[in-house]
């Protein structure tokens, strides 16, 4: 008597052939298996695709974003922030930001002292916290001319606080996320903004030394 390969089960009054539904099972999964595969590919693609209408360094700004987000929080993770040197008073400290800011063209237009706008019933006291806003004369035209809707970033702001441990500290949103996010970017806009960029660290770090040494932002 022959052995017959072919499994078959009977149910229900019909036969089952268990290697025909193998057959079968195996198609469904290559092809689940082969479209994701292909979907893989088509994101990949369409995501490179995209990624060149970015700056050159979109990925790595934000890796280092999302990095830091991690480890904060996407608020802070924006940020760009500098101790002031123990031993430097806020006066010198300003005064050495504005004086830094005229030495690279930048105009001090505003200062809004916030620990100053405390309600007059009130005997609260509030912690030191100032804003200056900073304007690039040479960023405007080139906004106008590439991307209006970019002014809503200017002026350039530069916060100086102090913390619940009365530590002192300087902090502006940072320039590179809006640098590199922004899809097609003129190259003179973005040339232009990035020298804006290292002004406004410049400016900070001489205002956490009182105009003494460089600091490092963080």
């Amino acid at each position: 008597m022959k052995h017959n390969p072919t499994f078959a089960f009977t149910s229900m009054g019909k036969n089952f052939n268990f290697e025909a539904y193998i057959r079968r099972l195996k198609f469904v999964l290559a092809l689940v298996g082969g479209l994701t595969l292909i979907g893989g590919l088509v994101s990949y693609i369409q995501g490179w695709i995209t990624m060149r209408e970015f700056g050159p360094n979109v990925t790595r700004v934000m890796g280092n974003f999302v990095g830091k987000a991690l480890k904060t929080d996407f608020a802070a993770a924006g940020i760009i922030r500098i101790p002031i040197d123990q031993g430097v008073p806020i006066r010198d400290a300003t005064h050495a930001m504005e004086q830094r800011a005229i030495f690279h063209g930048m105009k001090s237009i505003d200062r809004l002292a916030l620990h100053e706008e405390i309600p007059p019933a009130t005997e609260e006291t509030y912690p030191y916290l100032e804003i200056f806003s900073f304007h690039a004369p040479e960023i405007f035209p080139l906004i106008i001319e590439y991307r209006l809707d970019l002014a809503v970033y200017i002026p350039y702001r530069i916060v100086v606080y102090q913390d619940k441990d009365a530590r002192k500290w300087l902090a502006t949103m940072d320039p590179e996320l809006l640098i590199h996010g922004a899809r097609g970017l003129e190259p003179e806009l973005m040339s232009r903004m990035m020298a804006v960029k290292e002004q406004l660290l410049d400016i900070m770090a001489a205002g956490a030394s009182g105009n003494k040494t460089k600091n490092k932002a963080r």
